[in-house]
């Protein structure tokens, strides 16, 4: 059995096991799956090419599973180290122990989702890449993997993404997490990341995003009468003052990191 040695802790930036610089290339085999994600190519090995935004890297998890989760950890991140696009893990039709136990741990080792090789390509990655119940760990993810965030905070962190869908406004969302306004404006000002209004509007078209994605015939209008704008026209505008793209476009391109990136670029303090 593959052996489980805190993988999250291993792969934490800054540690021995994840330098500042990233740790080369996995021997793993590497396809890409861009939109509309009908089929996969190869990737070289040796070095990654700039990929589409959009694209999805895919590893086969019989090449994943060579040694103990720690190692597969770093491996991902070495990968993640170099493209905003998200990585997927793949299963075989064979589903050994061991691969069912590294399947079981693939969010916190730096996966982005798990597919069956045996589905439709684009079925299953839009199943895996738009779950809404993962938003929250691959968000808070993302940022640990940059040193964007204190440890402290990430259990906050955690619970802002996880409530503030479902809280109608920002006074609600504070009376969930049970934290006053000034104390949780003051902590993110202090790490330097986005002000608070920006994560419950964020976090909120995410959400909806997500759902534009996983329905691809649900209407614009019914994604922004549940944020309570007025109109689409509202919805994809704020949109696109957070992310640079429009709902529309956006909602065929796959992937919350490159996404994050943007919203981070234009959302953090001078």
């Amino acid at each position: 059995m593959v052996g489980f040695a805190s993988p999250v802790a291993a792969v934490r930036p800054g540690s021995a096991a994840c330098p500042q610089e990233p740790a080369p290339l996995p021997p793993w085999s590497l396809r890409c799956a861009a939109p509309p994600y009908d089929a996969l190519t190869d990737l070289p090995g040796e070095a990654l090419p700039t990929l589409r935004r959009g694209s999805v890297v895919v590893v086969s998890a019989e090449t994943a599973a060579l040694g103990a989760l720690a190692d597969v950890a770093a491996a991902a991140q070495a990968i993640r180290a170099r493209t905003p696009n998200p990585l997927v893990l793949c299963l075989g039709p064979a589903l050994t122990p061991e691969l069912l136990h590294l399947a079981a741990h693939a969010h916190s080792l730096g996966f982005s989702g798990v597919i069956p090789g045996a589905a439709p390509l684009g079925f299953a990655l839009r199943t895996a890449l738009t779950c809404p119940w993962a938003l929250p760990e691959r968000w808070v993810g993302w940022l640990r993997e940059r040193s964007f965030a204190p440890v402290a905070l990430e259990p906050v962190l955690l619970d802002l993404v996880r409530l503030a869908p479902h809280a109608a406004d920002l006074p609600t969302l504070l009376r969930r997490l049970k934290i006053p306004e000034r104390t949780l404006s003051e902590r993110l000002r202090r790490a330097a990341l986005p002000k608070l209004e920006r994560w419950y509007t964020a976090t909120r078209l995410l959400h909806a995003e997500l759902a534009l994605q996983r329905q691809p015939h649900l209407p614009l209008r019914a994604a922004s009468a549940e944020l309570r704008y007025a109109d689409s026209y509202s919805f994809s505008n704020a949109f696109y003052r957070l992310f640079g793209i429009t709902p529309s476009a956006s909602r065929r391109l796959l992937g919350l990191e490159w996404r994050l990136a943007a919203w981070f670029a234009r959302s953090r303090r001078p």
